[in-house]
């Protein structure tokens, strides 16, 4: 070897022991993740006696696993296999005239009961004053106009929510009706004879600024119900 290279290794000798250190360490890390790693190498897990190999863990099904038809199994609610089953906890009926209604909120379809939810309308009995000082019977009014709307239609209605205000009995539908693409709520508090209720959707909240703005149904006594028949 040449003086000069002696001359600089003596020179730099602590620099170059440290690098040739740290090249073996890297070749020997490479060796390890390639699987190659010699016996002595302080990373090998199973080169340590009392440490044993970890488990290892099955892939995930592609598809969750139900219980049998009619067997829950005990599964919460919120679970991702009750939550995947679309429409689990929702009824969804089809219904078709003639109807029978109660009010501005329910009606019958044969034997099945409909109580229209999210919205807020004038009881069976309520009286309105007009703005001339006289009386009408709004609530017979709102009636007649959700029939209207529904006589001749047929509907598809899913549960949602509840209506613990009017006591629907066992066997009731609670919630929204569509017809033709339209919501029936919708529709009556766009002629006027119902307000929306509580977090209303954005077709709604437009369908109640529209009849406000044109003075329809109740709109046009602001809403003044000053008794009730008895």
């Amino acid at each position: 070897m040449p003086a000069g290279w002696l001359t600089w290794l003596r020179a730099h000798r602590e620099g170059v022991l440290l690098g040739t250190i740290a090249v073996a360490g890297l070749v020997a890390l490479a060796l390890a993740f390639a699987g190659n790693a010699p016996n002595w190498a302080p990373w090998r897990w199973e080169s340590k006696p009392d440490r044993a190999l970890p488990e290892r863990v099955a892939a995930p099904p592609e598809k969750p696993m139900l219980p049998p038809p009619g067997e829950d199994g005990g599964l919460s609610p919120l679970s991702p296999q009750m939550l995947g089953e679309a429409g689990r906890f929702r009824r969804v009926i089809t219904v078709e005239p003639p109807y029978e209604m109660v009010d501005s909120r329910r009606f019958y379809s044969g034997e099945q009961l409909i109580v229209l939810t999210g919205i807020t309308a004038p009881p069976m009995d309520a009286v309105c004053e007009n703005p001339d000082k006289t009386l009408s019977p709004c609530g017979i009014f709102a009636r007649a106009t959700l029939y209207a709307i529904i006589r001749g239609e047929k509907l598809t209605c899913q549960s949602q929510g509840t209506a613990p205000e009017l006591s629907p009995p066992s066997g009731a539908l609670v919630g929204a009706c569509r017809m033709r693409g339209k919501d029936v709520a919708t529709e009556l508090v766009r002629i006027g004879f119902a307000k929306p209720l509580g977090f209303a959707p954005r077709a709604m909240l437009e369908a109640e600024s529209e009849a406000r703005a044109e003075i329809r149904g109740l709109w046009r006594n602001d809403w003044k119900m000053v008794a009730r028949n008895r």
